[in-house]
């Protein structure tokens, strides 16, 4: 009597033979192949991320170099090598993420100081922080206007954005003066009738950020409050619509102030 194992290893057999028959037929074996991923495509800088790299068809002995591109014409250096002890496997290194922007790297195998096989071109994009004061004067050419109260305090103003006579059908609106590289911003706002102080004033201030991938963001606020908040950015040339509700001073127009303190999220340093 024929045991199930028996009959499973039979058809596995029966399957598998046509194809190690052709193959040996044909005198071919499998193209070495490798490939290099990343563990973040999208980190901060200066920090580790992982670079696996996978081999096949591989020869034991042979040489798995990892190599960063650099300049515009990709000068490759190599940064990291190990030598195979099994025909395909994996192996990782922890990659320094560097500085703002693009970085690129390629993974091969070697044999004796020749190229047996050679991955595609991979690469992660390296984000960091950027002075908020350095995004508007980017993005809206304002920065350093002087100081903004709520009455009670002083705070140091970068831009400012007119909400009064305006309204949610027809609204102040100001574009970026371009594209961004940045992937968010956190502001600090204040809104008052006038920049030297006034208590009593009342209003409720809209700041809306239009952009092309993504839906609006709208941050309604009261006056004399200092709110923070983060907008995602989707690198588009964008604009802000502002407008007011309820301004109770007919002598002054209501504004939003941008303080000078915050970031904005960027790949490069200058935001743009």
């Amino acid at each position: 009597m024929v045991s199930a194992r028996s009959r499973c290893v039979f058809a596995v057999a029966v399957i598998l033979g046509p194809l190690v028959m052709q193959a040996s037929a044909n005198g071919t074996s499998p193209h070495p192949q490798v490939a290099v991923s990343f563990s973040n495509t999208t980190p901060e800088k200066n920090q580790k991320v992982t670079a696996t790299a996978c081999w096949s068809n591989t020869s034991v002995g042979e040489v798995v170099e990892l190599d960063a591109g650099l300049g515009t014409k990709l000068k490759w250096r190599p940064i990291q090598r190990f030598r195979v002890t099994t025909p395909s496997g994996c192996h990782a290194w922890n990659v320094s993420t560097g500085t703002y922007g693009l970085h690129q790297f390629i993974v091969r195998t070697y044999a004796k100081k020749k190229v047996v096989a050679k991955g595609r071109i991979s690469h992660f994009v390296t984000y960091g922080a950027v002075p908020v004061g350095t995004f508007f004067q980017s993005i809206f050419q304002c920065w350093g206007l002087g100081t903004v109260s709520n009455g009670t305090n002083v705070y140091p103003e970068g831009c400012n954005f007119n909400t009064g006579n305006y309204s949610a059908s027809s609204p102040n609106v100001t574009n970026f003066a371009s594209k961004t590289t940045c992937r968010s911003i956190t502001v600090n706002m204040l809104a008052t009738d006038n920049f030297g102080g006034d208590t009593n004033s009342v209003g409720s201030e809209y700041f809306d950020l239009i952009q092309a991938t993504s839906s609006p963001q709208i941050l309604n606020f009261g006056d004399n409050q200092v709110i923070t908040h983060t907008f995602t950015l989707d690198g588009s040339a964008a604009n802000v619509e502002t407008w007011g509700v309820g301004d109770s001073n007919n002598l002054y127009y209501n504004r939003i102030s941008i303080l000078s303190t915050g970031s904005a999220d960027c790949s490069s340093p200058s935001g743009v």
